[in-house]
């Protein structure tokens, strides 16, 4: 009891003195270390005397990144603002994007505007529209030779390694953008062989993306020229969209607010 009773008294002397700084203060004891790398000075390696043979090699075992920009800065490091997806949408009304081997058309118009200047280019090139869903955005062509199309798109196809006795259909869509007023399009190539009659799916990602670029490519080059003499406007195309919004604003459990961004982290993060 009675060393119970003196370590008592000596941590109430110790509470009593001038804010126990020697002990949690920035110089004490039981300061926080936890920026004290900020300060850490790199020295040389570890060098073991000439006569001493180990049979492993020393490795350091906390080593500086070589990718390191500068180990000499000093103070609070600001994180710096993403760069935005598209430096230039403001000189075209039409740009082409990227994100790995995805490629899309970004247009500075809602999706009631470029509705029709999609459609005029494929049927301009020999693509006979099947099936139209102005509302959600999307249609697709009928399956068919390269022959059936204009010559340029047959080459076009050729150069993409689709056989001319192959038949191809393509799906077409466009989403609302992540700003307002603004439209992405996507464009989608499905191939069967010669010869066969089935219903080959649309899948999510490119089977053929050197088709599908060159799609991409001439389809930004059409929709450029006619931004340049003036579009027109799909009234059905003009209605609110079923499929849902790409960036939406809700709340968790606790009531704090959290953006949801459908785009993967590289877009996201654009």
């Amino acid at each position: 009891m009675k060393r119970i009773a003196g370590l008592s008294a000596l941590a109430l002397i110790i509470s009593s003195t001038s804010g126990c700084g020697w002990i949690w203060g920035p110089e004490g004891y039981f300061r926080d270390r936890g920026s004290d790398y900020l300060n850490a000075q790199q020295t040389a390696p570890m060098q073991l005397p000439p006569d001493v043979h180990v049979a492993k090699r020393l490795d350091p075992l906390l080593p500086i990144p070589r990718n390191v920009a500068d180990d000499t800065a000093k103070g609070e490091y600001e994180v710096p603002r993403p760069q935005p997806l598209s430096a230039i949408a403001d000189a075209s009304d039409y740009t082409l994007q990227k994100s790995g081997d995805s490629r899309w058309v970004m247009a500075q118009h809602p999706p009631a505007e470029v509705w029709p200047v999609a459609i005029q280019f494929f049927q301009d090139n020999g693509f006979r529209i099947d099936e139209q869903r102005p509302q959600t955005g999307e249609f697709t062509t009928t399956w068919q030779h390269a022959d059936e199309l204009s010559a340029a798109m047959g080459k076009r196809l050729s150069a993409a390694g689709v056989a001319s006795d192959s038949e191809s259909r393509v799906r077409v869509r466009i989403e609302p953008g992540v700003q307002r007023n603004t439209s992405e399009i996507y464009v989608v190539s499905a191939e069967r062989p010669a010869g066969s009659t089935a219903d080959v799916a649309f899948t999510n990602r490119s089977v053929n993306t050197g088709l599908d670029a060159a799609l991409v490519d001439d389809m930004l080059a059409s929709m450029t020229r006619s931004a340049e003499q003036g579009g027109s406007v799909s009234m059905l195309a003009s209605r609110d969209f079923d499929t849902p919004s790409r960036v939406s604003l809700t709340e968790d459990g606790s009531g704090n607010p959290v953006l949801n961004v459908g785009s993967d982290l590289d877009r996201a993060w654009s």
